[in-house]
């Protein structure tokens, strides 16, 4: 779970089994909160589903796997963009996130572990 400093959560990832995860995250922008969840398949390959980062209401295929212990999640649009997302525990086993769109990154975003 990653909680933003203002103490509300945005993202919940929460595995199901060893094959599905479940990812919730919620945003806030000019006091409005927005929820997104993508229920995937942890087989590597592309299947149906909702846009990400708040997108339009089109839908994309979604991909997700994990290679090594980093969760690899791959996002393609019908309109061409293409989103990869990882995530990976640190030592502290805090989230280490990674947010690349169209080969394009800002680097990777800590987010602490609720105690």
């Amino acid at each position: 779970m990653i909680q933003g400093e203002d103490g509300q959560v945005r993202i919940i990832i929460e595995q199901q089994r060893c094959e599905r995860i479940s990812i919730v995250r919620r945003t806030g922008y000019l006091g409005k909160i927005t929820s997104e969840t993508h229920a995937l398949t942890l087989d590597g390959k592309a299947h149906k589903d909702s846009m990400w980062l708040g997108g339009s209401d089109e839908c994309c295929d979604t991909s997700a796997a994990f290679v090594g212990t980093t969760l690899t999640i791959e996002a393609r649009a019908i309109r061409g963009f293409t989103l990869t997302m990882t995530y990976a525990l640190t030592p502290e086993r805090d989230i280490l996130e990674e947010a690349i769109l169209n080969g394009r990154g800002q680097g990777p975003l800590l987010a602490k572990r609720q105690k």
